[in-house]
């Protein structure tokens, strides 16, 4: 099979690399992360698999799985041209893929009865995908547009073994130094007018060398000693959190940087945007979320109940479906005596205890979680939910809780949850105001939470419960970014909670049945539909794709391809009339 053109269609650079023994599975169009389960292992070279997995979304991208191979990942934007340029020469020409984002994979063969890991930062800008990993494959689009292509492909050599001295690079402990040149710390007095910039220099040097702590003491030591006159220590402390954020953000996934990127608006004419996915249905999205209560209302039964479900796979307290997948319980409130107590007053049997279900009860705050939670997502790409029980206590102590501080503390959060295609839900505290009845409660007045106005308008989900203690009925919101607003009557009953729809929008629903039994012979596409409806496309179209795939799903209509959908042609009365 020859080698495709540059912008052959994914699906053929899919069967290109599969019939070279590169398993391959589906990813979302404009998407990085699989969410395939158990994509692992549901990896093929079957190019009949591969077909039907095409045939069920012509516009997705596919990933390479690593397995057995490792695949070195290149970021320029954080220095690794600099670790290319000194390793080149004695690096084997192997397969060398140019990524969406300006970057570079090279892949290689691992070396017999080797297992090679995945790590971030072997070097910086230097990343490795191994067994279990995933590259994204030539062919496919970048989330911003660009194109993943080949630039030394199978036509041009055979792919290499990976040498012993990257096998050891990679498996090398992680350390605190780092391959920048040091900064002299000793080069006279800084003086004014140059303070506020020669200390972000010199604090940009320091990050990766040191943790935030130490950054911070030395920065404040430098300042004294050779800032002419010295700075407020307020101004310093604020330089260093400026950077340090700035540099988690940029070693995720580069949301940091300033460099600019602009499309025709006309060129995405086509474009179909992808479903939204779901940690647990219709309540918590891929993405950032926030979970919000007032102290001591059964938040700790419910995240339990998410904990142990999803990993599982089972409904969330009895009303939410998942798939199983891999959660990261991070339960700072808890230790091991009272997480385990209460999982055997939920009657959980310690042999159905999920074994994808990881938990810890100590975690590092500030810019040391975000790499924690990197690192971890790397080992560990089957866990797509991240639960972290208060979010308070990882983040940065010294923060102040401005607007703009608490914004850039959130922001590597989302970027952590994009790049890794998870979900993250944190947990608030609301106000400690006087007890109200369900019935003067604002389920969707999010200002109650604790803390900055930023928590709520940086979320992409926001779950507020409330809940009078002693009570057994509350009330649980459900508001965010592209998923309708939902409000749930909320049963706790000892140790379990049960939510039933209170008021839910379900005339878009009704909608859709009725005109698809007016149109029989119509395929209309979620923006035509939006429009025939009277809905703002540009506020409703991302909902109204969703409710159209949904009932899709559950055969209430069809869909005939990519984003258009009909009437089903053989009616089941009971399933068209069942639109609630």
């Amino acid at each position: 099979m020859n080698q495709p053109d540059d912008n052959a269609a994914p699906v053929n650079w899919a069967l290109y690399f599969a019939k070279h023994g590169l398993p391959v599975i589906p990813i979302p169009p404009r998407s990085k992360a699989p969410t395939l389960k158990d994509w692992p292992n549901q990896a093929t070279i079957d190019s009949g698999k591969i077909e039907v997995w095409f045939n069920q979304a012509p516009e997705g991208n596919y990933g390479i799985v690593t397995t057995g191979h490792a695949a070195i990942d290149i970021d320029p934007r954080h220095g690794g041209h600099l670790w290319l340029d000194d390793n080149e020469y004695r690096l084997p020409e192997t397969w060398r893929f140019w990524t969406g984002g300006g970057g570079l994979h090279l892949l290689y063969k691992a070396p017999i009865g080797r297992t090679v890991a995945n790590r971030v930062n072997i070097a910086p800008g230097v990343d490795v995908r191994g067994d279990r990993g995933q590259i994204v494959g030539p062919g496919s689009i970048h989330p911003d547009g660009g194109r993943y292509a080949v630039k030394i492909g199978p036509d041009d050599c055979p792919i290499a073994v990976a040498p012993d001295w990257l096998i050891q690079e990679i498996e090398r402990p992680a350390s605190n130094g780092n391959s920048e040149p040091e900064v002299d710390l000793n080069a006279g007095p800084i003086p004014e007018g140059a303070r506020n910039h020669t200390l972000a220099c010199i604090c940009g040097h320091l990050f990766k060398a040191h943790g935030t702590e130490k950054v911070r003491e030395e920065l404040h030591q430098i300042n004294i000693e050779r800032c002419k006159p010295p700075l407020f220590a307020s101004e310093v402390d604020r330089i260093a959190a400026s950077i340090a954020h700035r540099e988690a953000n940029q070693q995720i996934d580069g949301s940091a940087s300033r460099e600019t990127h602009i499309y025709s608006l006309y060129n995405e004419r086509e474009y179909e945007p992808g479903n939204i996915m779901w940690a647990v249905e219709d309540f918590i999205p891929e993405g950032f979320s926030i979970l919000a209560g007032r102290p001591k209302i059964g938040k700790s039964w419910l995240l339990d109940d998410i904990a142990v479900n999803v990993a599982r796979g089972r409904q969330v307290a009895r009303s939410f479906p998942t798939e199983s997948t891999g959660v990261l319980f991070i339960a700072l409130e808890d230790d091991r005596n009272s997480l385990i107590r209460r999982f055997d007053k939920m009657e959980i049997e310690r042999d159905d205890y999920p074994e994808n279900c990881f938990i810890s009860h100590q975690w590092p705050a500030g810019l040391d979680c975000i790499s924690a939670l990197d690192s971890f997502l790397m080992e560990h790409p089957e866990v797509k939910l991240l639960l972290i029980d208060t979010l308070q206590h990882v983040l940065s102590p010294d923060e102040e809780e401005s607007y703009r501080a608490t914004s850039r503390e959130l922001r590597p959060y989302q970027a952590l949850s994009k790049k890794h295609g998870a979900a993250i839900l944190g947990v608030l505290h609301t106000r400690k105001t006087k007890a109200i009845k369900d019935d003067e409660f604002d389920p969707l007045d999010f200002d109650n939470i604790l803390g900055s106005r930023a928590y709520s308008a940086i979320a992409d989900c926001l779950i507020m419960m409330h809940r009078v203690r002693n009570e057994k009925v509350g009330r649980l919101a459900v508001t965010g970014r592209n998923i309708e607003d939902a409000i749930y009557e909320a049963e706790f009953s000892a140790t379990s909670w049960k939510f039933s729809t209170v008021d839910r929008k379900l005339t878009r629903r009704q909608q859709i049945a009725e005109f698809f039994k007016q149109h029989t012979e119509v395929e209309i596409s979620p923006l035509d539909l939006c429009q025939r409806l009277g809905q703002v496309p540009e506020k409703h179209q991302k909902a109204m794709q969703e409710c159209l795939r949904r009932m899709a799903k559950e055969d209430v209509i069809e869909r005939v391809e990519y984003g258009r959908y009909r009437a089903r042609r053989t009616q089941d009365p009971q399933r068209s009339c069942n639109v609630s």
